[in-house]
């Protein structure tokens, strides 16, 4: 179930915690995700770390200010939430956009409440292939996508279309 922390522009900011007791690890999703994009690792990492997952501004179940749409904002989003809570010793794992906002919360903020940063990003190669199984697994369900980037509050908009990302045949036709 969600709690909210109110920024210092007032903005709400939607988050879970799971686990009780150990590290702490803040789970920070990438653009036009929330932390539902974590969803299938809470129970797991619960298990070792107390975690927090966020929503960033203007996604998942937090506010949608008509303002706040730089990185450095987000930031400063990360740093209320930090302060809100009292958190510190943090590890931040940032996925894609994610891990921007560390990097901008490290330049202004410093890392003094932090003990580690991890930085997800996006494979060398994008789309799995015969002898690479490392790449994108939910990019060509759209039921997946919808799951993970759509707000949390309502369901996924109905009739979504069958592949979430273009075919490579869609691809090539749009350059011509």
């Amino acid at each position: 179930m969600a709690r909210t922390i109110k920024t210092n522009d007032g903005t709400s900011l939607a988050y879970e915690q799971h686990g009780e007791t150990g590290p702490i690890l803040v789970l920070i999703h990438g653009w036009s995700g929330s932390r539902r994009y974590f969803s299938s690792v809470f129970e797991h990492l619960a298990g070792r770390c107390r975690v927090y997952a966020l929503d960033l501004r203007h996604h998942g179940d937090s506010g949608r200010p008509s303002h706040g749409l730089h990185v450095a904002r987000l930031a400063a989003d990360l740093n209320d939430f930090l302060t809100e809570l009292r958190l510190t010793d943090v590890c931040l794992l940032g996925a894609s956009m994610g891990a921007a906002v560390i990097w901008s919360y490290i330049e202004n903020y410093r890392t003094s409440r932090l003990s580690g940063a991890v930085f997800v990003d996006q494979a060398p190669l994008q789309n799995r292939a015969e002898g690479w199984d490392l790449g994108s697994k939910g990019c060509y369900d759209a039921a997946s996508l919808a799951e993970a980037s759509w707000p949390t509050s309502g369901p996924p908009p109905r009739g979504p279309p069958t592949r979430a990302c273009p075919s490579p045949s869609t691809r090539s036709s749009a350059r011509r």
